[in-house]
């Protein structure tokens, strides 16, 4: 039996992966690079992880963390919630590294087929929301379940993204509450209304 692992090493690895995928992609994402930017030697992600297909499922699945977004009898503050949950989320590298393995043609099947699922996780913690929202009567029955999320999570995206990359600042950059809740005021009347 060896030395036990280095929680720290491991900690480094993982993150220095997560920051290469998600500027470099699929096809420059490379164990040299990762080492360089952990500062660890090669060795010491071959000893840890068999290839980089290996080292990048664990770096997604170690950084993941499901939505804390749970109904609370007020499907406004459960959404503003779920923006401040998806803006959080893209504060850091991990938000990203799901949209890159969308966007990139070379991801090998493992790592899509693993991403799948971290999205059908988001996926439920919204249908919970709206279906909860539903049965309380705050929504109409034929309100569209997916359109709420597809809206809600995809402008919260936008805004994060502007947010990144963009000069000057967006509205409400600064304050995650701020937008959450200007967001949510905006869309809400519209999901009140039937889809008939």
């Amino acid at each position: 039996m060896g030395r036990p692992r280095n929680k720290d090493v491991d900690r480094r690895i993982l993150t220095a992966a997560i920051e290469l995928f998600v500027r470099a992609g699929w096809q420059d994402f490379v164990i040299e690079e990762v080492a360089r930017r952990a500062r660890v030697g090669k060795a010491s992600i071959y000893l840890r992880w068999s290839d980089r297909e290996a080292l990048l499922r664990d770096a997604l699945l170690a950084f993941f963390t499901p939505w804390p977004v749970v109904p609370t009898g007020s499907f406004r503050e459960e959404l503003q919630a779920l923006v401040r949950a998806v803006l959080s989320e893209l504060s850091a590298d991990i938000g990203w590294s799901i949209s890159r393995v969308q966007s990139d043609p070379d991801i090998p099947a493992g790592i899509a087929q693993l991403c799948r699922g971290l999205i059908a996780e988001r996926v439920a913690v919204v249908e919970r929301l709206v279906e909860s929202a539903k049965q309380r009567g705050e929504i109409p029955a034929d309100a569209p379940t997916r359109l709420i999320m597809e809206t809600v999570t995809g402008a919260a995206l936008g805004h994060a993204g502007l947010a990144r990359y963009s000069e000057p600042a967006p509205h409400g950059r600064d304050d995650p509450d701020d937008f959450a809740r200007t967001l949510v005021d905006f869309l809400y009347p519209a999901f009140c209304r039937s889809s008939g």
